[in-house]
């Protein structure tokens, strides 16, 4: 075999029948024939063999003829050991440079967003042991609707402002007033949009999903956010209740 031939170098060895060496050149079939003529040669899988001597008994040869198969048995397993080794090696590797996963593609979910009107408005959210936050949900267009985190209770000042922009009936969060997507920027995408609810699912830089449920009055809802369970940390799940503000 021609991978045999590339990966074993030259080598010689006194097998106490005469010193005999790796030969670059012997074609293939002289082990017999050179045993007749008295020429103590031959090749086996590619790998050829010759002894420095050229005479030998008949006895001598049926002798030699076992030793140099078993130092061949021995050269190939060192061979194919090495050829295994490359190979889990090259696996290895390749399975280094797979590339990451694809981003999910968002489905459509609506032509527009009306069916969220119920949350245009100033709210107040509380829920899970933290303190009071406020935001805005502004609905600009059929199309767009603007979140606002408001600093503090005066609501004058805005500490950050994330776009959700329908195209093509996706509805995918933007972060930032510009509503231009930057790579690696944290987003994510509707997977459900009805009268009463909106679901959404990460797209890009997060892991958590997160749920806006209507509640039983107009001037009230929920949200609920889910992160999956990591090497470190458990599931975890929290709800915030949001009342609407003046």
């Amino acid at each position: 075999m021609s991978t045999i031939r590339r990966d074993v170098a030259p080598v010689s060895a006194t097998v106490g029948l005469g010193r005999w060496r790796v030969a670059d050149r012997v074609p293939d079939g002289l082990f017999d024939d050179g045993l007749r003529r008295g020429v103590q040669a031959g090749t086996w899988h590619g790998i050829a063999f010759i002894t420095a001597e050229s005479r030998m008994s008949a006895s001598s040869s049926r002798s030699l003829r076992i030793v140099v198969l078993v130092m061949v048995a021995v050269v190939w397993s060192c061979a194919d050991s090495g050829s295994r080794q490359r190979v889990a090696s090259d696996t290895a590797a390749t399975a280094g440079r797979q590339p990451p996963p694809a981003a999910p593609i968002p489905p459509k979910v609506a032509d527009d967003l009306r069916a969220l009107r119920w949350i245009d408005g100033t709210w107040r959210g509380t829920g899970e042991g933290t303190a009071a936050f406020y935001e805005r949900y502004r609905l600009i267009d059929d199309s767009t609707l603007v979140v606002e985190s408001l600093a503090d209770s005066t609501r004058t000042r805005v500490s950050d402002t994330t776009r959700f922009l329908l195209r093509g009936g996706a509805l995918t969060s933007v972060p930032g007033g510009s509503g231009e997507p930057t790579p690696g920027a944290p987003r994510w995408f509707a997977s459900a949009l009805g009268a009463d609810s909106a679901r959404f699912e990460p797209l890009s830089a997060v892991r958590n999903t997160f749920v806006w449920r209507r509640g039983s009055s107009l001037d009230a809802w929920e949200a609920e956010l889910r992160w999956p369970a990591t090497a470190t940390r458990p599931a975890r799940r929290v709800v915030y209740a949001m009342r609407r503000l003046p």
